[in-house]
């Protein structure tokens, strides 16, 4: 059995070695270490890197872990070498580890190697082990860090699994039908785009963090930040390979401006928000850690937003935050000044000066900012025209709440929209999306053969879809173009079943022909479209009960 686990482990370690090009460590729960000395100096080389903070952390993670489990970390050593650690189950339990060999971000020189010497080393002779296994450490790109550890986890989960791989040869004259979505004469789009190196993709989570900052809301803050903001995914600006330290640090700077800034706005004390700023800004200067630098970014949004909640208390009277909590409770109602000063027990104009005073605006002012701030929201994640958004944020004419909106954002509605969705086109048009959406086409046309006519996905956002063709090949084009109409429909059943993250069914006309219509929500790549799946139907389907489609139709739109 013993001789097993060691050519099973062995076997997960050579996988990975050549697979990635960097050598994996097996440690038991002693801490027993077991390598395939691909390298030389690998053993001694990650003594001398992890100065036993590796081996400290598994064994906590051993005393903890009592089931298995698919998460992996990832571990931020010194001058920012990092291993990526997965756990072994046997039989449910935990086992084991395997741990990446140390991988450095950045090319170290000979040169440079004493100014960037971190640990406190008590002899020559392990400062020159250091040196040399800082030198001979890996040097990769950040964004290999987070495929590295997921190639390691599933390496583990699939050793779990006591079942060996089967290679299975396959090739021939038999083309796979994936084939068919290829147009002839072209390839997909090898050039790689650098995750890290893709400028403002995290909107929606901008708005967020700064919704949840404005408010002061430091447990929302912290639920936002823990499901999106990792140090793999943290966005930097300007990344340069040879920096990435001040890549990651200057986009620190960007962000906590951003939060500094949304503070002040939300009534923070000018002086003290701007000195917390500072502060945090000298303390990211003395890092050198990425992870220590992407836990002082969650904190400093922290501050931010505690910062705007003792405000809140001290700066605003308790009537004027009553009001305040009304409007964001309330903004799509009418609200009226009378309202308000009877739920505060203060006279009209006595509490329309107190807010002034306090906030810097007016009554109808606070109103609108509150309401425009909604509408960014809902403009995100919905497909509204403007006379039904304007109504949904409590605006009785659309041509007014235009005008407010461009007011506080320097744009018209549409204008925001399309700035927004313009940075996800490329995505959404990209070749490695479209061959995602014609693998879903081709999954569900096979899931129901013979039972619907048009398998299709719509983007009810772009209000595109993607349809296939009998013959197999995918087509795009404009949602409501398919229906032969010129503009979308008043009750889209796709918007509904996106806006609901709910199916949604009903009868609809084409030409001469009636389809019955099932739209649910999928999830392709990482973004959300619509499966519309449609049968075409006629008069005399309804024979049995003497109903016609005309009043089905009819009996299914009131």
């Amino acid at each position: 059995m013993m001789e097993q686990r060691e050519e099973k482990i062995n076997d997960l370690l050579t996988v990975f070695f050549r697979t990635s090009g960097i050598e994996a460590l097996y440690f038991d729960k002693d801490l027993n270490a077991i390598s395939c000395n691909f390298s030389k100096y690998t053993g001694e080389d990650f003594v001398s890197l992890s100065q036993g903070k590796i081996e400290s952390f598994l064994s906590g993670l051993f005393n903890e872990t009592k089931e298995a489990s698919q998460d992996y970390y990832t571990y931020f050593l010194k001058n920012n070498l990092i291993c990526n650690i997965a756990l072994l189950s046997e039989n449910g339990a935990c086992c084991g580890a395997l741990v990446s060999q140390p991988v450095s971000l950045n090319m170290i020189k000979d040169s440079e190697i004493n100014g960037v010497l971190g640990p406190a080393l008590s002899s020559t002779e392990e400062q020159d082990l250091y040196k040399r296994a800082l030198l001979r450490a890996p040097v990769i790109f950040y964004d290999r860090i987070k495929p590295l550890g997921e190639i390691l986890s599933l390496l583990c989960w699939s050793a779990s699994c006591q079942k060996e791989s089967r290679q299975v040869l396959q090739g021939g004259d038999i083309d796979p039908a994936i084939y068919r979505f290829i147009q002839p004469g072209s390839l997909f789009n090898r050039n790689y785009k650098d995750v890290t190196g893709e400028k403002y993709r995290n909107y929606p989570f901008y708005l967020k963090i700064k919704d949840h900052i404005a408010k002061g809301d430091t447990a929302m803050l912290a639920a936002a930040m823990s499901g999106t903001l990792r140090p793999a995914s943290l966005p930097i600006s300007s990344a340069d390979p040879k920096n990435l330290i001040r890549s990651f640090k200057n986009s620190f700077i960007k962000y906590c401006s951003i939060g500094s800034m949304t503070a002040i706005d939300a009534g923070a004390p000018y002086s003290k928000t701007m000195d917390l700023s500072d502060e945090l800004i000298g303390e990211m200067e003395t890092l050198d850690n990425i992870n220590d630098i992407h836990e002082l970014l969650k904190s400093a949004f922290a501050a931010f937003a505690r910062a705007v909640a003792v405000s809140r208390i001290t700066a605003y009277s308790k009537p004027v935050r009553l009001v305040i909590e009304y409007i964001e409770n309330h903004y799509s109602e009418r609200i009226t000044l009378d309202k308000l000063s009877k739920s505060t027990n203060l006279s009209s104009s006595y509490l329309s000066s107190l807010i002034k005073k306090e906030t810097g605006l007016s009554l109808a002012e606070n109103i609108n900012k509150i309401r425009v701030d909604a509408s960014k929201k809902i403009l995100l994640k919905s497909n509204v025209n403007i006379t039904e958004l304007s109504a949904m944020v409590g605006f009785a004419y659309s041509n007014h709440f235009a005008r407010i909106f461009k007011q506080f954002t320097g744009m018209t509605p549409s204008e925001f929209k399309n700035s927004v969705w313009s940075e996800d086109e490329e995505n959404r048009n990209s070749t490695d999306m479209l061959r995602l959406i014609a693998d879903q086409l081709f999954h569900m046309m096979t899931i129901f053969p013979g039972v619907v006519d048009i398998g299709r996905i719509v983007d009810p956002i772009a209000n595109i879809f993607w349809l296939q063709q009998p013959g197999g090949a995918t087509v795009q084009g404009t949602c409501y173009d398919f229906w032969n109409r010129s503009k979308r429909c008043d009750t889209c059943i796709s918007q509904m079943a996106f806006d609901k993250n709910s199916p949604f069914m009903k009868l609809d006309q084409k030409k001469d022909s009636a389809f019955f219509v099932l739209a649910s929500p999928i999830t392709v790549g990482d973004k959300r479209y619509v499966l519309e799946l449609l049968k075409k139907i006629s008069d005399n389907f309804f024979d049995c009960t003497g109903i016609t489609f005309e009043k089905l139709h009819s009996h299914s739109t009131n």
